[in-house]
């Protein structure tokens, strides 16, 4: 799963988001998502979840990767 984003990670984002166990490679401007996390998001979110809750739940900010609701 990857996704692209719009505007750009700051050093600090990328560092935060490069230790987490969900996610295989991060640039300025991409996150590539590990088949772990997709497949835990997918069954949090047919539970119900959010999907910001959803990545609050997987340790990552949604914040940092712009996620809504």
């Amino acid at each position: 799963m990857e996704a692209i984003m719009t505007k750009t990670f700051s050093t600090i984002e990328i560092q935060a988001l490069q230790k987490s166990y969900y996610v295989e490679k991060v640039t300025s401007t991409k996150i590539i998502y590990g088949k772990r996390f997709e497949e835990e998001y997918h069954q949090l979110i047919q539970r119900g979840c959010s999907p910001k809750n959803s990545f609050k739940y997987l340790g990552l900010d949604p914040d940092i990767v712009r996620v809504k609701k």
